[in-house]
């Protein structure tokens, strides 16, 4: 790849897309940010084929909206997530999923496995999250997850930073009550 196309700013890199350079700047782009991309649809929607789907439609919107020029993008972070959050959205809306409530969920114990304790960890995490309001998940996931903060994720959801942050709490909460019998953490 150009190396010139690597020491572009993701901003400069979206405005590419309409140009001949199309195919490195999407290629930069898709590396700088697939990832997170992928784990936040996964964990926003509970289910890695789901996650797998949406994070597709993501980069087809999002390639679309750059090649059209339809769009002017300063912050490519923040728009791939808010278009990673739509094409979720629409993806539980096409599904009409149902959320786990809480009292349905049933922890097996503990026993021990081949498996690592970081997935172990990982995978009670994801379980915690399941049972959340698709609102607190969402907040919890691009905050203390993805590392956006209160202000960012207020453009992303048009929701207020003070009911993000209540989100943002009440999902901690659940998370650490969920967590302390399994990993021994404090939740008071």
């Amino acid at each position: 790849m150009n190396p010139s196309i690597r020491e572009q700013t993701d901003a400069a890199l979206f405005t590419l897309l309409t140009s001949a350079s199309s195919l490195q700047a999407f290629a930069e782009l898709y590396e700088r940010h697939n990832r997170r991309i992928l784990h936040y649809c996964e964990r926003l929607l509970g289910s890695v084929d789901d996650g797998a789907d949406a994070f597709q439609e993501t980069w087809i919107q999002f390639h679309q909206a750059g090649v059209s020029g339809s769009v002017v993008v300063d912050n490519v972070r923040g728009y791939l997530f808010t278009v990673a959050r739509n094409a979720c959205l629409m993806k539980l809306r096409s599904k009409r999923v149902q959320l786990i409530r809480l009292e349905d969920l049933a922890m097996e114990p503990h026993c021990p496995t081949t498996s690592s304790p970081d997935n172990e960890v990982r995978d009670l995490l994801s379980k915690a999250l399941e049972v959340l309001d698709h609102g607190s998940r969402e907040a919890y996931i691009l905050h203390d997850i993805e590392g956006f903060s209160y202000e960012e994720i207020s453009a992303i959801t048009n929701t207020s930073v003070h009911a993000l942050r209540n989100k943002v709490w009440r999902a901690r909460t659940h998370v650490r009550t969920y967590l302390a019998p399994h990993v021994g953490v404090n939740h008071g």
